[in-house]
């Protein structure tokens, strides 16, 4: 019996990030295979990914995932993930909205929306909390260069 878009997604995230087995990226990516959001132009194909996920994986260590929620509606699925590991030494969160589509097994096509203020915050670098804070920061900026 195949496996169900869900069972591909959490295989898929296990065996990267728990399990540290980037084999999973030949076994479940095609030559046309595209991840947006993780890098500012789209990832395609199986190289590309793997290069992302070195280095990636060398930066993040000790890392596991946990599944906050999973929705699946025919060849798609959604999730709600985090990613738990070590920067330098320092526990990290990334926490992301993940939505796939798979066909046959195989990844054909993610969009990822990614904490990625949170993660550069953990870091300790200044970032805004949340969108009313960089909305305002955005205004003084504006009223700052009308002012010039």
């Amino acid at each position: 019996m195949a496996e169900t878009p869900k069972e591909v997604l959490t295989r898929w995230f296990v065996s990267l990030w728990r399990n540290r087995e980037p084999i999973v990226i030949e076994r479940t990516r095609t030559a046309g295979s595209t991840s947006r959001g993780l890098a500012a132009s789209p990832i395609v194909g199986v190289n590309a990914f793997q290069a992302f996920y070195d280095r990636m994986s060398a930066l993040i260590t000790e890392t596991d995932v946990r599944f906050d929620w999973m929705v699946e509606e025919g060849e798609t699925v959604a999730a709600h993930v985090t990613l738990t590991g070590k920067v330098r030494g320092q526990p990290i969160e990334v926490v992301a909205a993940v939505f796939g589509r798979i066909v046959d097994g195989r990844l054909l096509e993610s969009r990822n929306l990614v904490d990625v203020a949170g993660f550069v915050r953990q870091m300790g670098h200044g970032v805004p909390r949340d969108l009313t804070e960089a909305l305002a920061l955005v205004e003084a900026d504006a009223q700052a260069r009308a002012r010039a």
